[in-house]
């Protein structure tokens, strides 16, 4: 479980971690905490769901799921269409769950 954490926090940290790329934003460090958590939320979320026998499709989707449930809540609550950069949450969501998925299957066939 603290494996899966760790690949979560750490796709996560670097999803986040181009916002200080953005001059007007007053509060990177707390959006790169909040990307850092978002991951370690993402890969738990997969974890209920993908087993060690999944297929790579159940993986890919499973993951792609829990993104998109996951980033969806950010985008709502900063305002979804009307934030200017909160549609950009919700791919990067889907493509981390995407990744993890697969690599959470591939942690568990390594552990068993």
């Amino acid at each position: 479980m603290l494996k899966v954490g760790g690949v979560g926090a750490t796709l996560g940290f670097l999803g986040a971690v181009g916002i200080y790329f953005a001059p007007g934003e007053p509060y990177p460090g707390y959006i790169t905490l909040a990307g850092t958590l978002s991951g370690v939320t993402i890969a738990w979320l997969i974890t209920a769901v993908i087993r060690r026998n999944a297929s790579l499709g159940q993986c890919l989707g499973w993951g792609a799921a829990m993104g998109l449930l996951a980033s969806a809540t950010v985008f709502l609550a900063k305002g979804a269409w009307t934030s200017w950069d909160a549609p950009f949450v919700v791919p990067t969501g889907i493509a981390m769950g995407i990744i993890l998925g697969p690599a959470i299957r591939g942690l568990y066939r390594r552990a068993i």
